[in-house]
């Protein structure tokens, strides 16, 4: 069993940010109420809290978390594209039509996409979806085209990467 570990970079701490950002805003509120315990906080401030930016918290605290466990990993006869228990794509390596690398030209808008990660599918250009689970938004992606859709991946030993992935394709 072949696995591969992701092109190095700081989209972790894009996350913790982000995670961090969030976390600041819903204490704000709690903050307030202890400062000043006459004050009324509104209802909506609370359901604000609760319901969206808890849960936005969790959501960049595990993509920070698990950035460390993004790999590609070879099995007996397909290829498992994971991001710890957040994301897992599985590639069966007879599927594969072929393998390139890239540099990809992103649209405005994206699921999940900025600076050092790429993760689910990601709106691009001229390909449309792709399967994301890369360390790099648009250079230097590696493409795996198969019937199903574009995956995009950023292997840190890209050329044995490729390789590998080419004789177990049989391209």
């Amino acid at each position: 069993m072949d696995v591969f570990r992701p092109k190095p970079s700081l989209g972790w701490v894009w996350a913790l940010g982000l995670a961090l950002l969030v976390g600041a805003s819903f204490a704000a509120v709690p903050i307030a109420a202890y400062l000043d315990p006459e004050e009324q906080i509104p209802l909506f401030a609370w359901v604000l809290i609760t319901v969206i930016e808890v849960p936005l918290f969790v959501l960049f605290a595990a993509i920070a978390a698990y950035f460390p466990a993004m790999r590609y990993e070879f099995e007996a006869y397909e290829l498992v594209l994971s991001y710890g228990p957040l994301l897992r794509y599985r590639i069966p390596c007879a599927d594969v039509l072929e393998v390139r690398q890239e540099d990809l030209h992103a649209q405005a808008w994206s699921s999940m996409r900025w600076p050092g990660l790429a993760l689910y599918k990601v709106p691009y250009g001229k390909h449309g979806n792709i399967h994301m689970c890369s360390t790099r938004m648009n250079r230097g992606v590696v493409l795996i085209q198969t019937p199903k859709g574009l995956y995009g991946i950023s292997p840190a030993e890209e050329a044995r990467f490729i390789d590998t992935l080419r004789a177990r394709a049989r391209l």
